[in-house]
């Protein structure tokens, strides 16, 4: 009862179109499992519209309609009866079936209620989709066409390298050279002058390595100095992060994380900027302090030139002393 309905609704649906053709694709015949005949239906049907005109898809497979009918399906004479009693011009009818090594044997017929029917069969390998056999072995049976593959791509060599031949040697001429040694300086006896020490008979020199300790303090004084420049801006780096916190919106875990992810950056800016302005001042205090320690000790020597006649000669006496 359920067929016979079937075929009524699709009558009714042949009559009421007014296209030229009306094709119907059937459900698939065959033993393959539901999943794979629902596959193979909807890329056959696909393939179908190619053919123009009304092209609808069936409710029951060509079995079915064999049934509803009452005829026997291998006589020549079912198909008009079918074709007549679903009031269309053709009919696509397709059986799939279970092949060796799980995969699928599929056969596609075109049977038009003039002409001869047209069949193609294809086997789609276990485990692969049937879209892509279908549309290569199938479609044509429709006018169905696939794009043109890509060229291939051809790779240009490169052009051969040519080997130019090496340069001819080139013939050096050493010209002998006359060395001329020259004179022997003349060295004439001078009066080198004498230093001697003070009245006390000692001379305090000043202390080694002076100068680079002012260079140390200096450099001292300037870093401390910029470890407070970089305390400022440690500060306002965490000032500018606390604005972002106050503004964050905090509607969704991923904001909260974000918010918490800010509140850790501005601890670190204000912690960061805690320690360099107090390692700064340190440094820059007890640099300033040996500064003008060793200052006070430059300004209370002096050093005193004279010259001076002794027994054997000339000469000049260097002294230190704190200044009167």
């Amino acid at each position: 009862m359920k067929r016979i309905l079937g075929l009524s609704i699709l009558c009714a649906a042949s009559l009421a179109s007014a296209d030229p053709k009306h094709t119907l694709v059937l459900k698939p015949d065959g033993n393959a499992s539901a999943d794979a005949k629902s596959k193979v239906d909807v890329q056959v049907y696909k393939l179908a519209k190619s053919i123009g005109g009304n092209v609808e898809a069936g409710e029951i497979s060509f079995t079915d309609a064999t049934a509803a009918v009452g005829c026997n399906a291998t006589e020549s004479s079912c198909k008009d009866e079918v074709l007549a009693t679903l009031g269309v011009d053709e009919v696509v009818v397709t059986t799939v079936n279970n092949a060796p090594g799980g995969g699928l044997s599929i056969t596609v017929r075109r049977v038009p209620k003039t002409g001869m029917p047209k069949e193609q069969t294809t086997t789609i390998p276990g485990g692969q989709a049937p879209d892509a056999k279908l549309n290569a072995e199938i479609g044509p049976m429709f006018g169905a066409t696939q794009s043109a593959p890509p060229p291939p791509t051809t790779t240009t060599p490169p052009p051969p390298t040519t080997t130019e031949p090496p340069p001819p040697p080139v013939t050096t001429t050493t010209t002998p050279t006359t060395t001329t040694t020259p004179p022997a300086p003349v060295t004439t006896a001078q009066v080198e002058p004498t230093v001697t020490a003070a009245p006390n008979g000692q001379v305090t020199p000043p202390a080694e390595g002076h100068s680079d300790h002012r260079r140390l303090e200096l450099t001292g004084m300037a870093v401390g100095g910029g470890l407070v420049l970089l305390s400022f801006v440690m500060w306002a780096e965490a000032s500018s992060t606390q604005s972002d916190i106050d503004n964050a919106p905090t509607r969704t875990a991923t904001d909260l994380k974000n918010l918490k992810d800010l509140e850790s950056q501005g601890d670190t800016y204000a912690g960061l900027g805690n320690v360099a302005f107090i390692g700064g001042i340190g440094l820059a205090a007890v640099s300033t302090y040996f500064w003008w320690r060793d200052r006070r000790v430059d300004h209370g020597q002096q050093a005193r030139i004279a010259p001076t006649v002794f027994d054997h000669g000339a000469g000049v006496t260097l002294s230190f002393g704190g200044g009167l």
